[in-house]
């Protein structure tokens, strides 16, 4: 069994990664101008949406709504608890999104500033 193990282990590590390596493009091709063309239209609106000191917002994004969906499982019973929370994750956002200002556009910005606004 330990060598079955070893040996799954040892097939990934050595085959897969060559094939990893390939597909993520770490390997220099001669044609780089139409991989960099094809990469951007694959994640182009990280590129043109974002400030390049602001990488990280689509994971903060992703974290907010993460936040939000595990404090309304987790306090099921309790409105008030779940409704603090929420608020207290969305206005957090919120002040990030002031801090930061993620966004090449300042109408992004401000849209996505009033968008987490509770009224």
């Amino acid at each position: 069994m330990d060598f079955l193990i070893l040996f799954t282990i040892y097939y990934f590590i050595c085959y897969n990664n060559s094939k990893l390596f390939l597909f993520l493009g770490f390997i220099p091709t001669k044609n780089n101008s139409k991989k960099k063309i094809q990469d951007y239209y694959g994640v182009g609106y990280l590129y043109n949406e974002y400030k390049k000191e602001a990488y990280f917002w689509e994971l903060i994004k992703i974290a907010e709504k993460e936040l939000i969906i595990l404090s309304l499982l987790y306090y099921q019973d309790s409105g008030v608890a779940k409704g603090v929370l929420v608020l207290f994750i969305t206005y957090l956002y919120q002040q990030l999104n002031g801090i930061y200002k993620p966004y090449i556009l300042k109408k992004l910005n401000r849209l996505d500033y009033y968008s987490n606004t509770f009224i």
